[in-house]
């Protein structure tokens, strides 16, 4: 889609699976990239969980959601958990889930990245998550949100919202100023 529309120097911002998406993009054409914010992204910085995969497995979404959000109830004309019903009921993904980015492709990632990991996450360990992107990531800024699920971009929006804002700021800076980021 990128090369088609002409666009380089995207700032790409991926949650969740969108997160794992996006990241696999930067690693397979950096040249079309400025910039990966990722938020709590699935598979890219640690595995599933053996719970979250059983979990998936026997629940229904309003309970799954629940579960993932730590607790918080979801009301059943909330949009977001009706996409995310429909998808898990009628989308059949035909290809095996993605795989866990290995140490080579995470050091691949050339682009700048933001990673904000909730702590609280249930799809990965977030501290495993953080520390490993901190150890491979070659330009990268990585945040554990001690407070958050992974429902992140939901419970937080405004402070997610702000944080990577103030990044792609920062970013601005660094172009227009290279010798005061060297």
């Amino acid at each position: 889609m990128l090369a088609t529309l002409g666009l380089r120097d995207v700032h790409l911002v991926g949650y969740s699976f969108g997160g794992w998406l996006a990241a696999d993009l930067a690693v397979r054409a950096p040249d079309r990239l400025a910039s990966l914010p990722l938020i709590d992204p699935v598979r890219t910085f640690a595995p599933f969980p053996v719970p979250l995969l059983v979990r998936t497995a026997l629940t229904l979404v309003p309970a799954f959601l629940a579960w993932i959000s730590g607790g918080a109830e979801v009301a059943e004309d909330d949009p977001v958990a009706t996409v995310i019903d429909e998808g898990m009921r009628t989308y059949r993904i035909a290809l095996p889930t993605p795989a866990l980015f290995t140490d080579a492709r995470l050091r691949g990632l050339t682009v700048p990245v933001l990673a904000l990991i909730a702590a609280r996450s249930v799809i990965h360990d977030g501290r495993r998550a953080a520390t490993r992107a901190r150890e491979l990531l070659p330009d990268a800024r990585v945040e554990l949100w001690p407070a958050t699920t992974h429902a992140i971009a939901g419970e937080s929006a405004d402070e997610v919202n702000a944080r990577v804002l103030e990044f792609l700021a920062e970013l601005e800076q660094r172009r227009e100023s290279p010798e005061r980021f060297a």
